[in-house]
């Protein structure tokens, strides 16, 4: 057995544990009024689950391969932490693989990326497992700005102990199969290692000599770059070291395709994040597409609560099977002449790029959006809109930042033929600033969604989306409170109130988050309900029992499934005329 050194914050894992029961309500960044439920399958890439998450969901609906939990303790924990690397996951094993210590650690060593770090795997206690399943955290949490090390990992104080003996042979895990499926759960496997053995480094002279405590107004800004990196481990460990002293926050991928970026940074300390950040080869260039600044003393938090640099197969999921040249991927069109191209009497084709849940809110006037529910399934709807199209005509594409637009013209270009295809150069973000900046009326029309906790920012006062529950016009975006649904919708402030909806998509979602709190109340919204809400655009009904309906929401933010009862069909006085059922 081993003896580990772990600590307990109460307050932090009350929170967080009741947050997640409850969808808790409260304000959003800027002040808006938001829910934040937790998500009921973390996914990939900007919101999208992944080919490989979907074929893993499908393996074992059919029963061929089991899950593993695994949860980091200890000093390993608290390296992946400052590592930004995973604490906990799954690993899944084929069933004739399940006694397999040496495939397991295989998986394990993969999950947590441990490469040379030698560790243990240790059985967990019952007591230990139920807190680390609810999202306890065993580590004390080091004061902002205090050097981790060997050292400090060492230090660490005592709160209390226990002995977790070592999963070292086929015959404790098969033990440990048995004792789990006899309790209807997964088997839990706790890592541990000698801090010793942990690649801290070594404390480094202070990268930006001058520079003010990070404070004041806040920026957020986004950016990309298509340069190829050969290791994408070591560029999102020299980002972090890069960016640790501004306190930058933001949501980070690498991949080898490239770095895609957004962000949040204090203003005060915005040159030398600029400076650091271009000292990275692959960003030598990047260009810095800034969307605003903001007061925090005027919101509730910042779009962005932590830096997260995450290692990713592509930066953004395409879900394509054949190589392309990122950087042929038509022209770039600067704000200034795409405001008057869109304003212009003969405008080209206006694609927009974007998922369904985002052009609901807001898009440019004339556009047409493609519909998906996920950026994979735009190629087969491009192939379709444009197969009678001269390939010299004008197409003109947009989404929120511009990258995806890179991926999508240059298949246009390289797959369909086309040879004027031009992209929106920083994409709605840039756009609005210009208008902004140049008192232009805009030609974006509405909501520009984006992918913080903020969700959408206004651009113009227009009405576009049409409450879920209602039918209202608005532009409200936010996700089902109980967390077992999480489904993206519009939904009015009225339909949202606690006496109606209370954040939820249905009746029996707010029944099912009421239940989590003492026992649902029955009855009706206070609200009186002009129609029938028909299925979310993102909904999927699949085969199920003759009195029950299965729905499927695959949401982009979060994945998850639950039952309701059949809804009795009532006429529809506002149908939507382009339904895109799809998972």
């Amino acid at each position: 057995s081993l003896s580990l050194s772990l600590s307990l914050s109460l307050s932090l894992s009350l929170s967080r544990s009741l947050s997640s029961s409850l969808g808790m309500q409260r304000l959003g960044a800027c002040g808006r009024r938001r829910l934040r439920p937790v998500p009921a399958m973390a996914q990939r890439g900007f919101g999208e689950l992944s080919l490989e998450q979907m074929k893993t969901r499908d393996r074992l609906a059919r029963g061929e391969i089991k899950p593993v939990r695994i949860f980091t303790l200890g000093a390993l924990r608290e390296f992946q932490r400052v590592a930004s690397r995973k604490r906990r996951g799954k690993v899944f094993l084929p069933v004739d693989e399940t006694g397999e210590v040496g495939a397991l650690r295989d998986e394990v060593r993969e999950l947590l990326g441990l490469k040379d770090i030698p560790f243990e795997m240790r059985e967990l206690t019952t007591e230990l497992r139920e807190k680390m399943l609810s999202g306890w955290e065993p580590n004390a949490v080091l004061a902002a700005g205090e050097e981790v090390n060997r050292e400090t990992i060492m230090g660490m104080r005592e709160e209390f102990e226990v002995d977790l003996a070592e999963v070292a042979t086929a015959a404790d895990l098969e033990r440990l199969w048995t004792e789990a499926e006899a309790e209807g759960d997964a088997v839990c496997i706790g890592i541990t290692a000698e801090a010793e053995a942990l690649p801290f480094r070594d404390p480094t002279p202070a990268l930006y000599p001058g520079m003010p405590e990070p404070g004041g107004d806040w920026t957020v800004l986004s950016f990309y770059s298509f340069e190829p990196i050969e290791d994408p481990e070591e560029a999102a460990a020299e980002l972090r070291r890069l960016w640790a002293p501004t306190g930058a926050t933001g949501r980070v991928y690498v991949a080898n395709e490239g770095i895609n970026a957004q962000m949040t940074v204090a203003s005060n300390v915005m040159s030398y994040f600029m400076e650091g950040t271009r000292l990275l080869p692959a960003l030598r260039s990047v260009y810095f597409n800034v969307d605003h600044e903001f007061d925090p003393e005027e919101c509730d938090e910042a779009p962005f609560r932590a830096l997260h640099v995450r290692v990713r197969d592509k930066i953004v999921a395409d879900g394509l099977d054949r190589e392309l040249d990122w950087n042929k991927g038509g022209r770039e069109v600067p704000p200034e002449e795409w405001h008057d191209l869109v304003k212009g009497e003969e405008t080209p084709i206006l694609l927009d790029c974007r998922n369904s849940y985002e052009t609901e809110v807001g898009r440019f006037d004339g556009a047409e959006p493609l519909n998906t529910t996920f950026f994979r399934e735009s190629w087969g709807i491009l192939k379709d809109r444009l197969k009678d199209v001269p390939k010299d005509a004008p197409v003109m594409t947009y989404c929120t930042g511009g990258i995806r637009c890179v991926k999508v013209n240059a298949w246009l270009e390289q797959e369909l033929g086309l040879t004027n295809t031009m992209r929106l150069e920083g994409g709605i973000v840039s756009y609005t600033k210009f208008v902004e900046e140049q008192g232009e009326e805009s030609t974006f029309k509405g909501v520009n969604y984006v992918f913080d906790e903020r969700m959408g920012r206004k651009v113009t006062d227009d009405l576009l989306g049409e409450c879920y529950t209602c039918g209202a016009k608005s532009n409200h975006i936010t996700n089902c409170a109980n967390p077992t649904c999480h489904v993206r919708i519009v939904q009015c402030g009225e339909c949202g109130a606690p006496q109606n909806y209370n954040g939820c998509c249905s009746i029996e979602c707010r029944n099912a988050v009421a239940a989590e709190v003492g026992g649902a109340k029955g009855g009706e919204p206070k609200l009186k309900i002009q129609r029938s809400p028909p299925p979310p655009k993102r909904l999927r009904m699949e085969a199920g029992p003759k009195d029950e309906g299965v729905v499927t929401y695959g949401g982009g933010a979060a994945y998850g499934s639950h039952l309701i009862p059949e809804p009795t069909p009532t006429p529809n006085p506002n149908p939507n005329p382009n339904p895109n059922p799809g998972g």
